[in-house]
C-alpha cells in the first residue's frame, strides 16, 4: 500500500508560496478570479479587522475548467487572537455543476478562529468550522476541519 502524501505535496506548484488552505484535509487553492490575494485582512483605525479568504477547490489531476466548487469566508471583527463566532461570520459556498448557492447554517457550530495575527509581518493563521446548505436542492456541506495560514494584504 502506498503511503498517504502529506496534503501540501498535492497543492499545485503555481499556488503562491505565502498562502495554505486545506479544507477537510483536502487542499484548496486561491480563486482564480482573485489570484494571489487568497487571505485579504483589513485593519480599520477603529480597531475592527475583517478577514476573507476565498478560495476553490481544484480536484487532483483535474483541468482548471473542471473545478466546481469555490468558497468565501468573511468574518467581521478580528482584532486579535482567539475565537469568533457565528453571528459574525458570513459564509458562500457555491457550487457551479450542482446546486447554485449554498448558505450558512447559523443552527449548526461555525466559527472562524484565528491562531496567529502579526500585524508586523503581515502574517495570519487560523481555522474555520461552519455548515452549509443549498438553496436550490437538499444538499449539505459541513467544513470541520478548515485551516489557513500566509501573509494577507492589509488594507
Amino acid at each position: 500500500m502506498d503511503p498517504v502524501p502529506d496534503p501540501a505535496e498535492l497543492l499545485l506548484p503555481e499556488l503562491p508560496v505565502d498562502f495554505f488552505c486545506l479544507v477537510n484535509d483536502d487542499p484548496w487553492r486561491p480563486e482564480a478570479a482573485n489570484p494571489g490575494t487568497p487571505v485579504s485582512y483589513i485593519w480599520y483605525s477603529e480597531s475592527k479587522g475583517e478577514l476573507l479568504v476565498r478560495a476553490n477547490r481544484e480536484l487532483v489531476g483535474l483541468p482548471p475548467e473542471e473545478i466546481s466548487e469555490t468558497f468565501s469566508v468573511f468574518q467581521r471583527g478580528i482584532t486579535a487572537a482567539g475565537a469568533y463566532p457565528a453571528d459574525s461570520l458570513l459564509t458562500n459556498f457555491r457550487d457551479f455543476i450542482q446546486c447554485g448557492l449554498y448558505q450558512i447554517d447559523l443552527s449548526a457550530p461555525a466559527t472562524v478562529t484565528i491562531l496567529k495575527l502579526d500585524t508586523t509581518e503581515d502574517f495570519i493563521s487560523g481555522q474555520f468550522e461552519f455548515t452549509v446548505r443549498s438553496t436550490s436542492c437538499s444538499r449539505t456541506l459541513r467544513v470541520s476541519r478548515g485551516r489557513f495560514e500566509g501573509k494577507y494584504r492589509a488594507y
